[in-house]
């Protein structure tokens, strides 16, 4: 496994790039390349932390459901 990372300034944008080789055995591999700007990361950033708030949501209402399915 390879990764690399560097900043390219382009005109006042900064973007951050990566780039993952990952290789299993002789046949097979995979390469990912990614761009992101710092507006790219701060939307990334708002998304993750809304899935990981509405997972939260969702095991406390199962819990709750399960609480009242089995008191009854």
């Amino acid at each position: 496994m390879t990764a690399s990372k560097d900043q390219v300034s382009d005109g006042g944008t900064t973007r951050q790039r990566a780039r993952l080789s990952v290789k299993a055995g002789r046949r097979a591999g995979m390469t990912l390349d990614v761009t992101v700007t710092s507006g790219g990361l701060l939307a990334i950033g708002g998304l993750v932390a809304a899935i990981l708030m509405s997972t939260a949501v969702l095991v406390g209402v199962a819990g709750m459901a399960s609480r009242s399915r089995g008191s009854a």
